[in-house]
């Protein structure tokens, strides 16, 4: 009944209320181990409100940490979400105006946050990275085939649509490369605009959806260890953005994995958001999202470099590690006012 009654009356996202839980156990954490800094970082509000509440109780520098925009513009007007939408508000304010050191992982979404917040210090933009994968046993080589490849979630707003209409226009003209191109797709099951896409579109056996690789018990290998060696494999990287309202705020975090990889990426969004300006200023091609001839000029882009003579390894070195995220926080943390620490814990 309780479950029920916040489903009808409260429409926050179904972990709002664990601040109360965390909170309650953060109290006893910090007493026993006195920290210097309270660190929040996560995508649910309830992480950053027992931030905050921990901070206050005890006078402790906070670093708020946002994954994602907290705020996004077109949520507003939709009568469902409006209760998600001022308590974000609400919780943006709370962070900029209590937070030692406030985190975003892109730039527009720090500005347009700090602009509502009128809040100019001690902000700071971290690319999150990843954690360079073993390719020890996974190199990259040119195989009989154009291996184009998607990895991570896909849904109605992040479909494979216009990827898959490319492939289709292009194959229609150039017939022979029914046999040539191959597009596989893991970790996620087709979407309904994606599944409706390849009925418009058919592919036939050019288009693979392999789904998610969990552990190996074979090769003794993990899930996550096999999607990079595939990743390593493949001739060309396919990365979505999506059509949300969060997409000039938002870098899908799986292009850290991309890049390490050294594999050419196509990033299916526009030179007009943060995700595309980066893309091109590391080296990768940019097609329009939303336009398919862009999509398919881009592959027919590489499918030409791979006809000629593959596509080796690229010489881009990226920064972009969780290494580097981690010496860079504890590098920002060191420029706080950390005088009011354990001494103030009773």
């Amino acid at each position: 009944p309780f479950y029920a009654t916040e489903k009808i009356f409260i429409h926050l996202d179904s972990h709002w209320s664990w601040f109360i839980t965390a909170s309650l156990r953060g109290i006893f954490i910090v007493k026993k181990y006195k920290p210097r800094i309270i660190y929040s970082t996560a995508g649910p509000t309830s992480t950053h409100v027992a931030g905050y509440i921990l901070s206050s109780l005890f006078k402790i520098p906070w670093m708020a940490e946002l994954h994602d925009p907290l705020v996004i513009a077109d949520e507003k007007g939709k009568w469902q979400k409006w209760q998600q939408y001022y308590h974000k508000r609400w919780l943006e304010k709370l962070i900029f105006n209590h937070a030692d050191i406030v985190v975003y992982f892109t730039e527009k979404a720090l500005e347009k946050a700090a602009a509502r917040n009128c809040r100019r210090t001690n902000t700071y933009v971290i690319r999150p990275g990843a954690n360079p994968p073993d390719f020890s046993s996974a190199i990259y080589r040119r195989r009989k085939k154009f291996y184009l490849a998607h990895f991570g979630s896909i849904s109605k707003g992040r479909n494979l649509k216009n990827v898959i209409r490319a492939l289709h226009e292009l194959i229609c003209e150039r017939p022979e490369l029914k046999e040539v191109i191959a597009f596989e797709v893991y970790g996620a099951n087709i979407d309904p605009v994606s599944e409706k896409a390849l009925l418009d579109w058919p592919l036939g056996k050019v288009f693979t959806c392999h789904g998610r690789l969990d552990y190996d018990t074979e090769t003794g290998k993990s899930g996550r260890q096999q999607v990079m060696e595939k990743m390593k494999q493949s001739d060309l990287l396919i990365l979505l953005h999506g059509d949300s309202g969060a997409l000039k705020e938002y870098i899908p975090s799986k292009l850290y994995e991309y890049m390490l990889t050294l594999r050419p990426i196509l990033g299916c969004t526009s030179d007009e958001f943060e995700l595309g300006r980066y893309l091109l200023e590391n080296g990768y091609y940019v097609a329009q999202g939303d336009s398919y001839t862009s999509i398919k000029k881009g592959i027919m882009h590489y499918l030409r470099q791979w006809e000629v003579s593959g596509l080796p390894d690229l010489v881009i070195k990226t920064d972009a590690t969780v290494l580097n995220a981690v010496e860079t926080l504890i590098e920002i943390t060191q420029k706080i006012d950390t005088t009011m620490s354990t001494n103030t814990v009773k």
